[in-house]
């Protein structure tokens, strides 16, 4: 099966980001999502307009990608579900989620499900990358970030958390803490490799029972997912 987003061609950039970038080309090769149609790309995209809103509207892009890394897993780690449900990988930079990181990066087309009556993707609410850095689309999120929000309570309560603990920190500071986290491993002259939810899982102390039973839990949602997105082409 394929992954929700569709990859794009798109040039690199010369710079650190563009390094970063030509690594994520090289993992386009590959698709390796385990719960493909499992993926919110508008709660994605509203994770990264909240901390984008806590930094004063614009912040490194490779910075928020670890912020939000780091937010999907304690997400995970407290509360046994995800936010955006993306694929967690190494990458030479750090950890990262794989879609999102298709999606900062312009190589992948925005594609958000509807969820809790909101179907804005990562364009609507996130800029393309300038000078190494994104930003708000619509600087009035400065002072509604809520505004069409579909984010819960604890997904605001893991956001605030990561951001209290980690938003002071440069970009290669939150990278190297990242390349700290056990699940992390090098993955040498390989674009990226794939973190697979059993690794995580064990990496934030799941016992065995615990991750087999949220595993099955991702499974019974990725098919209700899979099954909307057949009803919708059907229709």
């Amino acid at each position: 099966m394929s992954a929700v987003v569709e990859v794009v061609e798109r040039k690199p950039l010369a710079n650190e980001v563009g390094a970063f970038a030509q690594s994520t080309t090289k993992a386009n090769e590959v698709d390796f999502v385990q719960f493909p149609g499992l993926y919110y790309e508008n709660y994605a995209a509203q994770m990264a307009a909240v901390f984008l809103h806590k930094a004063g509207g614009k912040m490194p892009v490779l910075k928020l990608m670890s912020l939000m890394y780091l937010t999907e897993r304690l997400h995970l780690q407290k509360r046994y579900n995800g936010i955006t449900y993306d694929a967690f990988v190494s990458m030479k930079h750090g950890s990262v989620l794989y879609r999102t990181n298709l999606l900062v990066f312009g190589m992948a087309k925005s594609s958000p499900k509807t969820n809790r009556g909101d179907s804005s993707g990562w364009p609507q609410w996130i800029s393309a990358i300038s000078n190494d850095e994104v930003s708000l689309v619509d600087q009035s999120l400065l002072e509604s970030p809520s505004l069409r929000n579909v984010l819960n309570r604890g997904s605001h309560e893991a956001i605030n958390e990561v951001w209290g603990q980690f938003g002071f920190l440069r970009t290669h500071e939150l990278s190297a803490h990242t390349k700290a986290l056990p699940e992390w491993v090098d993955p040498g002259d390989q674009a990226f490799l794939p973190i697979a939810y059993p690794d995580l899982f064990k990496a934030i102390g799941f016992s065995q029972e615990a991750s087999s039973d949220v595993l099955d839990v991702f499974e019974e949602r990725a098919d209700i997912a899979r099954g909307r997105e057949l009803a919708m082409v059907n229709a």
